[in-house]
């Protein structure tokens, strides 16, 4: 859900800056610049904090990139880069946060392949909303140059973001049962039933 979200976010502020705005090409490239640049500082800064609080951090940043995500099509033309400027600094942060969780939760064994599964599903998925968002505008014909055609599709995403957060939970879920025989075997060796004896 956080991918698909995340990259039809681009793809809709993209055709909403054009159709509704008739902001030139170059111009929405460079509105559409500040989801990715944001990221130089938000990831090494938010990707440190989760150090010490890793699932409150990662849902603080997509529910602000949900609140965003909504917001974006309500503003006025001025606002809209600083928008997406924001939406991408808290966005793109979730991604070193969800990865970092991701390689706690699974053994050293597997983490290579249920890495390489995560980012394969998560790339798919979230492609795969381009076409789905390209295809939603082109059926709205002439009412794509509407600013109100395009608040449900924000609305949408912003509900898909948002709901992403659940999953976090269920990662923690895993994380707890897969170190559970570790945490097991450690207070295994510290019992004095299981002290080695004496020679």
């Amino acid at each position: 859900m956080r991918d698909f979200a995340g990259n039809a976010m681009a793809t809709s502020a993209s055709l909403f800056l054009q159709n509704v705005h008739l902001f030139s090409p170059k111009a929405t490239g460079f509105a559409l610049s500040g989801l990715y640049l944001a990221s130089a500082i938000s990831n090494p800064l938010f990707g440190s904090l989760s150090d010490r609080g890793r699932m409150r951090w990662v849902a603080i940043v997509l529910l602000l990139a949900s609140v965003l995500i909504s917001t974006f099509p309500r503003v006025s033309v001025g606002w809209f880069s600083p928008v997406l400027l924001t939406y991408g600094f808290f966005f793109m942060a979730s991604y070193p946060i969800v990865e970092a969780a991701l390689m706690e939760s699974v053994p050293d064994s597997i983490r290579g392949r249920v890495f390489g599964l995560f980012i394969t599903v998560g790339g798919l998925i979230g492609n795969f909303s381009h076409w789905v968002v390209g295809s939603w505008v082109h059926k709205l014909g002439g009412a794509a140059s509407h600013l109100e055609s395009y608040l449900p599709l924000f609305g949408l995403l912003s509900i898909l973001m948002g709901l992403s957060i659940a999953g976090l939970p269920l990662l923690n879920a895993i994380r707890k049962r897969e170190h559970l025989p570790e945490i097991s075997a450690g207070a295994a060796a510290l019992s004095p039933l299981h002290s080695p004896k004496e020679p």
